[in-house]
């Protein structure tokens, strides 16, 4: 309703800019863009309403501690890409890639359903752990001599990115199977509900 006031505001507007203009005389090409200008100026004056879903969270989260975690998620997953497009190794960093995929799909359903950061509250510490890896990973695979433990290592840690992306899948798959429940149950209930009536 208050975009179609809007609407009708901005055009009527508008069209009482262009036709007073033009009646004094104003070309009508200047006339109307001035009459444009002022439609768009009206309708930045006003900005459409952004409805933000509110999210409830659950018994012992209180806001800052959700904002902090999802910040030090946020912080983390940026430094980890960040340091993935330095990785050489093209099978290296598409898991690396993978991981900040599956990483970002965590913290979309953490801003979804905030009851899932209690099963996941060192999301935030494993990414920064993650980073730390690399960025000794990308050091070490830089240098020109490797020893055989300097080769070793970075097979130990691509083999725990691989391991990283498989935990990650299975925390993600979890976090959806809670929801799918949650779903289940609010359905069922409905249906009672329903039933009664």
């Amino acid at each position: 309703m208050i975009l179609i006031i809007k609407e009708i505001v901005s055009g009527t507007a508008s069209a009482a800019i262009f036709l007073g203009l033009y009646i004094f005389g104003m070309p009508w090409w200047m006339s109307l863009a001035l009459a444009g200008c002022g439609y768009f100026s009206i309708r930045f004056l006003f900005p459409s309403e952004h409805r933000k879903i509110q999210v409830i969270l659950p018994k012992g989260i209180n806001k800052g501690e959700f904002d902090d975690f999802m910040d030090r998620c946020r912080q983390n997953l940026s430094m980890v890409k960040d340091s993935s497009a330095s990785i050489t190794n093209p099978t290296f960093r598409d898991s690396v890639y993978s991981l900040c995929n599956l990483s970002d799909e965590l913290i979309t359903t953490f801003e979804n359903d905030p009851a899932d950061m209690l099963v996941a509250r060192v999301f935030p510490d494993r990414l920064a752990r993650l980073h730390n890896m690399l960025v000794t990973y990308i050091d070490l695979a830089g240098k020109k001599n490797q020893s055989p433990q300097t080769i070793r290592a970075l097979k130990t840690t691509e083999d725990a990115v691989g391991k990283a992306v498989h935990k990650f899948k299975e925390l993600h798959l979890r976090l959806l199977e809670n929801d799918a429940i949650d779903l289940s149950t609010n359905a069922k209930t409905f249906d009672n509900l329903l039933d009664l009536d």
